[in-house]
Parts: structure tokens; sequence; C-alpha cells
């Protein structure tokens, strides 16, 4: 009991409640949702560009391709596929080099740390449910101590009048006996103080 008298007061509302745990599942199921969605949306993109880049390439010989004489001697469409192509390489060299694997994995590491916070929260929230129980408990275990002090001392002092009484009794039966016994005469007669 002397361990809740001192108890600190101050901090007991900064226990994490129901509502930071709601926020936080919500938080680790919405970066799940979003490293799955990096994830698919960086492999589309490569599937799709690297599928333009194999059609246009089946369109562009490689001899249009290695060209290096006057641009303007081909067919514009055939200029068109080769700054098509161009363009597609760049794009697939660019995916490529797009950290899309260490931002997942930067993603999936945040998650742990958030799926740690949740159970920091949990233990938290138990602990503060025990605080509470403690708390409610409190005021009937002193009012339970006081009563059952109260109850000890009036045993007590039955007993200390008992055996006051007891005493004085026995006082009194040892002067009836005579054991203490003054007397005087009267007339007569022995009287006994």
């Amino acid at each position: 009991m002397s361990e809740l008298k001192i108890f600190n007061w101050s901090s007991y509302g900064k226990f994490s409640n129901e509502s930071h745990q709601l926020a936080t599942q919500k938080l680790e199921a919405e970066l799940q949702n979003w490293r799955a969605c990096i994830a698919e949306y960086v492999s589309s993109q490569m599937s799709y560009i690297e599928a333009l880049h194999g059609w246009l390439h089946k369109f562009v010989t490689p001899e249009t391709e290695s060209y290096t004489g006057a641009w303007f001697s081909l067919r514009p469409s055939k200029v068109n596929m080769i700054l098509s192509l161009e363009i597609c390489h760049n794009w697939l060299v660019c995916l490529d080099k797009l950290p899309d694997k260490d931002v997942t994995c930067a993603m999936k590491s945040f998650g742990k740390d958030v799926q740690a916070l949740m159970v920091q929260q949990g233990k938290e929230h138990q602990q503060k449910r025990k605080v509470d129980g403690l708390a409610r408990k409190y005021p009937r275990k002193v009012l339970a101590f006081e009563i059952m002090k109260s109850i000890l001392q009036l045993k007590f002092f039955e007993k200390e009048m008992k055996l006051h009484a007891q005493k004085g009794l026995t006082k009194m039966e040892n002067e009836l006996r005579g054991d203490g016994e003054t007397s005087y005469q009267h007339e007569g007669h022995k009287i006994l103080q």
C-alpha cells in the first residue's frame, strides 16, 4: 500500500490508450499497403517498358539502330521508332538504377519498428489496466485496514479490562480470605476491611 502512496500520479495519464493502439495498427496496415503498392508500381513499370522496348526493337533493324549517317535521309517513322527505342532504353536504365529494393527494405524495417511500438503500447495498456485496478482497490484496502486496526484495538482494550477486572477480583478475593486483612473489633465482632 505504501507503494501506491508514492506512485507518481503526474505520469498516470501518459500510458498508451486504445486510440493510440488503433492509430498504430492503422499506420502499420497503411505502411504494408504502401510498400506493396510501391513494389507493384515499380514492377508494372518495369514490365511495361520492357514489353514496349521489345516491341519497338522488333521494328528497328540493327542497321537502322546503329545508323550514324544523316537522320534526315531516314523515313520519319523510322526516326520516331529509333527515338522511342532510345527513350524506352533510358527509362529501363533509370528503373534499374531505382533504389526500390532499398526503399521497400527500409519500409519493411520501419514496419517492424511500428510492430514493436504496438507491442510496447499493448504492455503499457495492460499496465494501465493494472494500475486502474489497484487504484480502485486502494481505498477499500485502506478502509479494511482501518476497520481491522479498530477491531484489534477494541480486543486489546477488552483484554486489558478483563485483566484489570480479574486482578481486582483476585485482590478482593484475597482480602476476603484474610490474606491481606486488616481487622478491628467493634462491640465484640471482628470487622474486615
